[in-house]
């Protein structure tokens, strides 16, 4: 017999078996801090990391810290492309133990939090993250060779790693708030807690290895990124309050959780929910740019013409990285005068005409100018990310908010396998004749998904839900 739907307005409160009881959590700050230090643990150890490897395969041949690559080629510039070559072969090894597991695993933890309660997708992946960073300092300090790092990898991304953390705070938010610009607020601070971790981390990690040297450079760092790591777990088990309780008689493990996130995407190409695919589509398209634009970017800055040295590239990525916290401004201002729709479109635009200005900096006269001005254009290009989601969120009832994130998180780690070759084979492609050209494709692809955006605008009606019911006495 065909499971038989229900059509429920968004106003009607969702009491079913499957949806989640509501509970008050201790305090208004939930599972920000979590973010935060997991996030400052992370972006401390990730630059650091980088270096290690690129210093332990040269055997002590890298360059000075504050010294541009431009300035550093010399007899063994070959030498030099080998050890970079198989600095960047070690992080695409180590990309990969853990981001393919974790697809995985957040397809799993994710629909199951609907089941078995939030704090399962936030406690785990911060245990993998504090295995991991376990894992890196003791490979640091005691010199292990470098197929030691693989194991906390791969263990990081058999808990879920940080696709599952973001899938299960923003779920966590999805429980204590109520559908609009309140959780569209709430949303973007969680976002703003990872720009303020990348400042703070990339921040201290490069200034306390450019003030010790190694090797306590590299190790002092990795411990309080274990500290940071381990309080997190420390709040995440007793700090915050579970607000998706097991309801009695609820399988743990069974195939109508798992399988949750496969309802929800059949669901809504089958229904008058497409409007959910297309706003999932633009986010994919949306990731895919802003986790492959900061290496691109990178690469043009040290190379000439502009031969940036790495104290200048820390206070541009600092400028950047503040823009997390001007698109909760810009969130919180335009808000007022803007529907979620129309703070999308002026994200677009301000990511655009970043991009646009990157892309022609290099014909003009002061040429880092032009680059921090890109930064300064892009200050609130963060702000369709966390509104996308919220508007994702009003599209689905309450009981499936944990599928709906785990497939936000499997997205997100889809968009950077998929996206990371394709445009960096664009910009090797375009590199000697263009080296800005990959970035008016992204201000295309902006441009693009801005058009998508609109067209879900203009058919965009009362929020009313098909709620899908399993039996889980016949599904096991």
């Amino acid at each position: 017999m065909a499971p038989r739907r229900d059509k429920v307005s968004s106003s009607t409160p969702l009491l079913d078996d499957l949806g989640p009881v509501k509970v008050k959590p201790y305090c208004p700050i939930t599972v920000e801090p979590i973010l935060l230090f997991v996030g400052i643990g992370s972006f401390m150890s990730s630059p650091l990391l980088q270096q290690y490897l690129y210093y332990s395969l040269g055997n002590g041949t890298a360059t000075s810290h504050n010294s541009s690559v431009c300035g550093a080629m010399d007899y063994n510039s070959s030498h030099q492309s080998g050890q970079q070559a198989e600095a960047s072969q070690w992080l695409t090894y180590l990309s990969l133990c853990s981001s393919i597991p974790s697809l995985l695993i957040a397809a799993i933890l994710g629909p199951m939090s609907d089941k078995v309660g939030r704090k399962v997708a936030i406690v785990t992946p911060v245990t993998g993250a504090l295995a991991l960073l376990v894992n890196t300092a003791l490979v640091f300090y005691l010199d292990i060779p470098l197929v030691g790092l693989l194991p906390g990898t791969l263990l990081y991304g058999m808990l879920g790693s940080s696709t599952t953390l973001y899938g299960g705070c923003f779920s966590y938010l999805t429980d204590i708030t109520e559908p609009g610009n309140s959780r569209a607020f709430r949303m973007a601070i969680l976002e703003s807690c990872l720009g303020v971790a990348a400042v703070a981390g990339v921040l201290t990690g490069n200034l306390w290895l450019a003030k010790m040297g190694e090797p306590q450079g590299f190790q002092q760092p990795l411990f309080l990124a274990v500290g940071l790591a381990a309080f997190s777990l420390l709040y995440a088990l007793f700090g915050i309050r579970e607000t998706c309780p097991k309801r009695r008689g609820q399988k743990v493990c069974s195939l109508a959780s798992v399988s949750g996130m496969v309802h929800l995407v059949r669901h809504s190409f089958k229904t008058s929910q497409w409007r959910l695919a297309v706003v999932l589509f633009v986010f994919f398209l949306n990731c895919g740019i802003y986790m492959t634009s900061s290496g691109i970017v990178t690469l043009t800055l040290i190379a000439p013409p502009y031969c940036w040295t790495s104290d200048l590239l820390g206070y541009f990525y600092t400028a950047v990285c503040a823009g997390f916290v001007t698109g909760v401004v810009g969130i919180k201002l335009l808000g007022k005068c803007l529907s979620m729709y129309g703070l999308i479109h002026v994200g677009f635009l301000s990511g655009a005409a970043g991009f646009v200005i990157q892309a022609l900096a290099v014909y003009t006269p002061n040429r880092n100018a032009a680059f921090f001005a890109a930064s300064a254009a892009a200050c609130i290009q963060t702000m369709p990310a966390p509104l996308m989601k919220a508007i994702m969120s009003k599209m689905v009832p309450q009981s499936q908010q944990g599928s709906l994130f785990a497939l936000i998180a499997c997205v997100e780690s889809l968009a950077g396998v998929i996206f990371n070759p394709v445009w960096n084979a664009a910009f090797g492609a375009s590199v000697s004749f263009m080296p800005g050209l990959v970035f008016l494709c992204y201000a295309g692809t902006l441009a693009v998904q801005a058009a998508l955006i609109g067209i879900v605008q203009c058919q965009n009606k009362p929020t009313t839900y098909d709620v899908m019911e399993y039996d889980d006495d016949h599904i096991n």
